[in-house]
């Protein structure tokens, strides 16, 4: 049975308008805009790529063999807007999104530095996500089912829900949240690096899979351990369930990692 939105676009453009909102409050300096949305046709198993400086990505599985994309585009003056350039190339094999920002003017002036991009990408459930990067911001994934997705960030957050595909994630400075609202025994590997900030999974209680963690410099809560043995130094290995399952690899080099019952 289907868990994610039959009606995604009204559903996903109302949290890409919540956010992009973020900040404009009342006395802030007026706002420039721009609106892009394109629509593909593809492959279900197509392959994504997008790039993005400032903002943010989001990223939807659907049932439709096709990639939409949303963009807005923020900034404090219209030259400014203007100098932020989007290249979209596709085909039916997969899309490619790159995001151009003009050069930072020098400490020492006082250029506009402004600039944002909210990215909203709704895929084929069974694409790939080949390559996502993010510079600050946030990502967001979700319903993603088969292709591989590869994702890194070097200053912000990550948040994965119900990806039942490989998944391979990291962050460089910020949080990682990794979680399942259901359970499927699929072969599913996932990894989650992040070398300054902390990680979490959740999956629900009758999860089944094997993890392997390590926080080199935090600590490690296990929820599926008895209450005795929940908290754990520097590594885990264990097996949670009665089945195998997916192999969960979670890594911090400064922070913690918890592994919790989502409910």
């Amino acid at each position: 049975m289907s868990r994610w939105p039959d009606s995604p676009n009204i559903f996903l453009l109302a949290i890409l308008s919540a956010a992009s909102l973020a900040g404009c409050e009342k006395g802030s300096p007026k706002v420039a805009e721009e609106w892009i949305e394109k629509t593909y046709d593809v492959r279900p198993d197509a392959q994504i790529s997008i790039q993005n400086v400032q903002g943010s990505i989001r990223v939807y599985g659907a049932r439709e063999a096709q990639v939409q994309v949303m963009a807005l585009k923020r900034a404090y003056s219209t030259e400014r807007l203007r100098g932020i350039e989007l290249s979209i190339v596709a085909d039916e094999t997969g899309v490619k999104v790159r995001t151009t920002f003009p050069p930072r003017p020098s400490p020492w002036s006082f250029g506009d530095r402004s600039g944002t991009v909210d990215y909203l990408l709704i895929v084929p459930q069974t694409a790939g996500i080949e390559s996502l990067e993010l510079a600050h911001g946030d990502v967001s994934l979700e319903g993603l089912r088969g292709g591989a997705v590869r994702g890194e960030v070097a200053s912000g957050r990550i948040v994965a829900r119900n990806c039942f595909a490989p998944v391979e994630l990291s962050v460089r400075r910020g949080t990682m949240d990794l979680g399942y609202g259901w359970w499927e025994e699929k072969p599913f590997p996932l990894r989650g690096v992040i070398g300054k900030g902390s990680i979490k999974f959740s999956a629900p209680r009758t999860a089944s899979f094997q993890v392997e963690a390590r926080a080199a410099r935090g600590q490690i809560w296990n929820g599926f351990a008895e209450p005795a043995s929940r908290m754990v130094q520097k590594s885990l290995s264990a097996t949670v369930g009665s089945s195998p399952g997916p192999t969960l690899r979670l890594e911090s080099d400064y922070g913690n990692v918890r592994i919790d019952t989502a409910y």
